[in-house]
């Protein structure tokens, strides 16, 4: 089960259709918008950090999503999301991913595990109602960040 941990306020196919892409939606297939190519928008699977001191790139101005969990704190700048929506990332052995929306300025933090298993997420290129559509790697379902839930795949109108 994926769950949801904190909330702040297409696709080109080739030849062959990936198995999870041949399913059924939840939402009105006609309100989804195919933009990019499936993690054209690359995730960051491997984040890097520096301490505040050493933070260069940023004015005093710039927002960041942040998520603090007892005395372990992070920011991920918006001036990074924009360009990767997605961030895959371990924080004191919890697996989240932030996931990041630039045309509604929407940011949900989900527990990448499902089932016990951990999974990353990635950018799969479409949108639903100007919001991000992401996916996960493990079972390939779409997920739909302003729904918090399932709209394509194994975990298809389950909710957070």
């Amino acid at each position: 089960m994926v769950r949801l941990l904190g909330y702040y306020g297409c696709i080109e196919l080739g030849e062959e259709t990936p198995p999870f892409l041949e399913n059924q939606w939840s939402i009105p297939e006609d309100q989804i918008v195919v933009g990019n190519e499936i993690d054209l928008i690359p995730s960051i699977d491997d984040p890097k950090y520096v301490s505040v001191g050493e933070v260069n790139f940023l004015s005093d101005n710039d927002l960041v999503i942040g998520y603090k969990s007892r005395e372990i704190m992070r920011a991920y700048p918006l001036r990074i999301l924009n360009y990767h929506e997605i961030v895959n990332d371990d924080i004191n052995g919890s697996k989240v991913a932030i996931t990041y929306c630039p045309l509604t300025g929407t940011s949900l933090i989900w527990d990448r595990m499902i089932d016990g298993v951990e999974t990353t997420f990635g950018v799969s290129g479409q949108l639903f109602n100007a919001n991000l559509l992401p996916y996960d790697r493990l079972t390939g379902t779409t997920w739909s960040q302003m729904l918090t839930r399932g709209v394509r795949g194994e975990y298809n109108n389950e909710n957070l």
